[in-house]
């Protein structure tokens, strides 16, 4: 799997204390649980999707790109509502 990201948009991401694009990628490993759904910005088709990331729960918005290249467009940490459906779902898997 490739990924890609703007590097600026990175670093904002690293001065704030947020996820890093780095780590959001590991909510794409294989085997990975998460909650997704599509939405249309710009009529650009992205991916809203929330799953676990080793500092937290992390909320990533993606699409891809020529190539299937993964591009991560924001990354962030959930927030409480979005963590509790995010462990709903997880309880429901098991």
């Amino acid at each position: 799997m490739h990924f890609d990201w703007d590097p600026k948009k990175a670093a904002k991401n690293l001065a704030l204390n947020r996820p890093t694009f780095e780590e959001a990628k590991e909510v794409f490993a294989p085997g990975a649980v998460y909650l997704e759904r599509p939405v249309v910005k710009n009529g650009e088709e992205r991916w809203f999707r929330i799953g676990q990331i080793v500092r937290g729960v992390a909320v990533v918005v993606w699409t891809v790109r020529e190539g299937n290249t993964i591009r991560i467009m924001s990354v962030r940490f959930a927030s409480r509502k979005e963590r509790a459906a995010f462990q709903m779902f997880v309880n429901l898997k098991e």
